[in-house]
């Protein structure tokens, strides 16, 4: 019983999924066919890694609104490159040494400047959202897209299993690693926890809130040339997606561990992505995916820690109270 107590989040999330894979292989005999686990997990590998991201900002207690902006600006960068003639592999690269810049701008700001981060990253990203039309004044950049092989980034298998799945498969085992198993881990979260302790015990906020900036945009970077990639084009909002898939894996995640996570953020997305494959299959019409994805957030925010409904209902009785009091 202590240990049911204990893992309570993480049962009900494995019993949440195996009762949406079951109501969706009732509803549509696709959702359990292989051609559709891997057309699952392309598409997912798009959340997950943004979410991976993100995870380092939540993690270091700040939140970051810029990276579903700014990664249109290296998505783009690497679009120009392909229409210029340049091969996948150096744009891909070039891509995402640009996505460094706003990484670095938010975090020194806020770790150094000690400038709010919403304000902040909402400034940034909307400024290198501007930045990405420079390149085609808000066209769509296809030159060369399709003889480039740039489209094989995303498309391509590696013994049967798509390759953005491996990149980012390969990108959480060091991240959990680095979190889980290093003194560098250990960092992030002593300054999510306690920032006033971490910076007295000799940690070096302006590095480690500036690293995990500077991780969630380059990681929204990469998600968003995987994106560019399946379309055959470059696009400069392809990014704007991202934000609500992003923060409703990380938090579903924390709610599941009861903190964020690498492990807790993975789980997060392949939920979301089974959960929006599904309505998918069922032809659900497209807007259908912002209200699922904004239902998830508000869910895992619930449950999470991140809403206090004792706080909450103290406040509504001593409301009540006082009310009563001057009719009295």
């Amino acid at each position: 019983m202590k240990l049911i107590k204990k893992y309570k989040n993480t049962f009900l999330f494995i019993l949440a999924f195996v009762v949406l894979a079951v109501i969706f292989t009732i509803i549509t005999d696709q959702f359990l066919t292989l051609n559709n686990f891997k057309q699952l997990l392309r598409h997912t590998s798009n959340y997950a890694i943004v979410s991976l991201g993100l995870t380092f900002v939540v993690i270091v207690g700040h939140s970051d609104m810029s990276f579903h902006y700014s990664c249109n600006f290296g998505a783009m960068t690497m679009s120009y490159l392909i229409t210029l003639g340049f091969s996948p592999v150096p744009s891909i690269l070039i891509g995402l040494l640009v996505m460094i810049v706003p990484g670095l701008i938010n975090g020194f700001a806020i770790s150094k400047l000690k400038l709010p981060d919403m304000v902040m990253t909402i400034g940034t990203g909307l400024a290198f959202f501007g930045f990405s039309y420079i390149y085609s004044d808000g066209s769509y950049l296809q030159k060369n897209y399709l003889g480039s092989g740039i489209v094989n980034f995303n498309n391509m298998d590696i013994i049967g299993i798509p390759l953005p799945v491996i990149i980012v498969g390969l990108i959480y085992i060091v991240c959990f690693f680095v979190l889980s198993r290093s003194k560098h881990g250990r960092y992030f979260y002593a300054l999510g926890e306690n920032r006033r302790a971490a910076v007295f015990s000799g940690i070096n906020e302006v590095f480690y809130i500036t690293i995990a900036f500077i991780l969630c945009a380059v990681f929204a970077g990469l998600a968003n040339e995987f994106s560019s990639a399946a379309r055959g084009m470059g696009r400069v909002n392809s990014g704007v997606v991202f934000l609500m898939p992003a923060y409703s894996s990380v938090f579903l995640g924390k709610a599941i561990f009861g903190k964020p996570s690498v492990l807790g953020s993975l789980c997060g997305s392949l939920f979301l992505g089974a959960l929006l494959n599904g309505f998918t299959l069922m032809a659900a019409p497209y807007y259908t995916s912002d209200l699922i994805t904004a239902v998830v957030l508000v869910f895992a925010l619930s449950i999470s820690g991140e809403v206090d409904f004792k706080t909450f209902q103290v406040s509504i009785r001593n409301k009540i109270r006082t009310k009563k009091w001057r009719m009295s």
